[in-house]
């Protein structure tokens, strides 16, 4: 098991711009005022990012029930952590400038990408070392595959790894994950001849 604290990562105002453009939450906001809120607010303080991720043979995933992992898979689970940063985004959907929480939300799921990607890289170099290649990623989502997303987090133990839990959604009571800003997700590692079957596959 492998797991990763405080890497150093940094957004940048133009990725919040394009990040909320595809979103269609931009508004008015442009990268010299994305910049003036992200400098006001100083969001890193709100953050202690983290992952853990574990490789499985394709032998012991199908002993846990999980089979067409390829060669082998990564489960991963990553979290930006929690130091004021869902309280500090409720009050500012509350307040007269709501953009400063879209700027927020923004700068949340830039750096989970950015997290998630760093994650993969490594990944990506030991799947190289056992001349294999990954494919793409695919998240586990608690909702839509919870048996998955099960076996993946009782493997991983995030509680005690990344202080990553799941805990009762106090508005509808349902199943999530704290802190909100969190991802699970497969890695699969492929031979050559299996990624260039799976790419025409997706043509």
């Amino acid at each position: 098991m492998r797991k990763i604290k405080k890497p150093k990562l940094s957004v940048k105002p133009r990725e919040i711009f394009y990040c909320l453009k595809r979103n269609k939450k931009l508004g008015d906001l442009t990268e010299e005022t994305i910049e003036e809120i992200a400098a006001e607010v100083c969001l890193d303080k709100w953050f202690d990012p983290g992952c853990v991720y574990e490789n499985i043979s394709a032998q012991e995933a199908e002993s846990l029930g999980v089979s067409g992992v390829g060669q082998a898979v990564t489960w991963a689970i990553a979290t930006l952590g929690d130091h004021g940063y869902e309280e500090a985004l409720k009050k500012a959907k509350e307040s007269p400038t709501p953009c400063h929480a879209d700027v927020m939300w923004a700068w949340g799921e830039v750096m989970l990408g950015k997290l998630a990607d760093f994650t993969n890289n490594l990944i990506g170099k030991e799947a190289a070392g056992e001349t294999l290649e990954i494919g793409p990623s695919r998240t586990i989502d608690l909702k839509e595959n919870r048996e998955l997303f099960d076996v993946a987090w009782r493997k991983l133990e995030p509680e005690q790894k990344i202080g990553a839990r799941l805990v009762n959604d106090p508005l509808d009571g349902s199943v999530r994950i704290s802190p909100a800003m969190s991802r699970v997700w497969a890695v699969p590692w492929l031979t050559k001849k299996e990624k260039k079957q799976l790419a025409l596959q997706g043509n």
